[in-house]
């Protein structure tokens, strides 16, 4: 995919342009679509707040993660959902991952603390990102 492309290029100010108007493509999913849009803003998300943390921009990227943080609960499987599509079931339909069971998985037990550890260093002693790593993990 392109943002990733550019991404190994090292090209984050496009990258950053790229996600911004993704997400706003997005925007038209925001009612009746939710697990389609969640999903996609959520992998979008998570390359700009990278992105941010590779150009320095510490502001930017901990608003990033905090926006990230709210589209997660958005990505639970559906419960007890009568429907045979796995489109319905998991949001995760539309995800990379190959394997079917994985994908019925994939989010079952996605912890975003885990995923934290990636801006520790970057962060480092930030009272701000340690409170807001606090209050994801607890």
């Amino acid at each position: 995919e392109r943002r990733e492309r550019l991404s190994e290029l090292e090209k984050y100010q496009e990258v950053i342009s790229f996600c911004k108007a993704h997400q706003k493509l997005l925007s038209v999913f925001d009612e009746g679509c939710s697990n389609f849009y969640a999903t996609h803003k959520f992998f979008s998300t998570h390359l700009l707040a990278h992105s941010y943390r590779k150009i320095g921009n510490r502001e930017l990227c901990l608003k990033t993660l905090y926006d990230l943080a709210a589209i997660i609960p958005q990505m639970k499987s559906v419960e007890k959902s009568d429907s045979f599509d796995v489109s319905v079931r998991n949001p995760m339909y539309f995800s990379l991952v190959d394997d079917q069971e994985k994908l019925e998985e994939y989010m079952s037990g996605f912890k975003m603390g885990n995923m934290l550890s990636a801006f520790d260093k970057f962060f480092g002693d930030d009272e701000a990102y340690l409170a807001f790593k606090k209050s994801i993990t607890e």
